[in-house]
């Protein structure tokens, strides 16, 4: 494991996507600003050039064709197919690694969180993930993984929560929104350890 890896693997857990036949990957966006980085990660890890692809809900995806790459990330713990669907945890490898555990978590919290204001000098930073109804036990570990790996810096959160989705998917079944909250006295802690993109 290294720095690169961690970074990827967190961007295909969040806003990337593994093919479900392993035979590549991708990250979307909604401006190419915020695939950069991982084109540049990608690149120095696997030496490896995307293509860029624009669609119709303005959506822009960065994709990499490689099945001996995909199979790699793969065996290291990076989900394939529909996430929402798929059993993943972060592996112990970064979990209990400072390093790695600040670049996961940086990443995730740019993919999947949000910072708004609470009060005129307060600010909120929440994170949230879907999860099938049939595996929200998953995801629920999957958010408390992130907890720990927070607990290395001294950073504490609210308890997790989450809410039944009010749109069923075709074949009527539902999902969870899981959710999490740094606590608000640890802030400014967050953005000085984690860090923050936007």
């Amino acid at each position: 494991m290294n720095s690169n890896l961690t970074k990827i693997m967190a961007y295909l857990s969040c806003d990337g996507h593994l093919y479900k036949d392993l035979s590549g990957f991708y990250l979307s966006a909604k401006s190419k600003s915020d695939l950069l980085d991982f084109e540049q990660i990608v690149f120095n890890e696997f030496g490896l050039t995307g293509k860029y692809y624009t669609h119709p809900n303005s959506v822009l995806t960065l994709r990499f064709f490689n099945s001996i790459i995909s199979n790699y990330l793969f065996s290291l713990g990076v989900p394939r197919g529909e996430k929402v669907k798929s059993c993943f945890s972060v592996p112990d490898s970064i979990l209990n690694n400072t390093e790695f555990a600040r670049d996961y978590l940086k990443i995730c919290f740019f993919c999947e969180g949000c910072k708004y204001k609470h009060t005129i000098r307060k600010e909120v930073i929440q994170i949230c993930f879907s999860k099938h109804e049939t595996l929200l036990e998953d995801g629920l570990h999957f958010l408390n993984s992130l907890k720990q790996m927070l607990l290395l810096f001294d950073i504490s959160t609210t308890n997790i929560w989450y809410t039944k989705s009010k749109i069923a998917k075709k074949d009527g079944s539902f999902c969870y929104v899981i959710k999490m909250k740094v606590s608000m006295k640890d802030t400014d802690k967050f953005i000085k350890e984690i860090g923050w993109y936007r």
